[in-house]
């Protein structure tokens, strides 16, 4: 299972998909679903990587996509387990660090610590949106 839902796998044959949360109670909860397809899908943070980025480079990327998706936030109405996992998603992200990844080969694992309950909450993040953002 990786941490980011399926679709942005998209890092050659990488799968990948998962800021510490704010003060003020973490990411909106209000995000039309419109806008949080449009974040949880985005993969624009990858282009700049390629073979050859080093673990800085991958860490810089993955922050963009954090902070994205920390500033959209979940739609109202998103099932509880699906909204921890897009929580653990945010705080993954906020804890990679450039010595985890030689290249972006190393993407896959960047869910390697997650427990098994943690993986479920993701796992149910992958479903929610997959439902809402491919029409099921």
């Amino acid at each position: 299972m990786t941490l980011l839902p399926r679709h942005a796998a998209t890092l050659g044959a990488t799968a990948l998909f998962a800021l510490s949360l704010s003060a003020c109670g973490g990411p909106p909860d209000d995000a039309s679903v419109a806008d949080f397809c449009k974040a949880i899908h985005d993969t624009s943070w990858a282009t700049s990587l390629d073979e050859t980025s080093d673990g800085d480079e991958i860490v810089k990327a993955l922050q963009k996509w954090r902070d994205k998706l920390d500033e959209t936030g979940t739609p109202k109405g998103i099932p509880d387990d699906a909204r921890k996992g897009f929580e653990i998603t945010i705080d993954t992200l906020s804890d990679v660090k450039a010595e985890d990844f030689d290249s972006p080969d190393d993407l896959g694992d960047i869910n390697g610590d997650l427990s098994k309950e943690d993986e479920d909450k993701v796992e149910a993040l992958n479903d929610y949106s997959t439902d809402k953002c491919e029409g099921g």
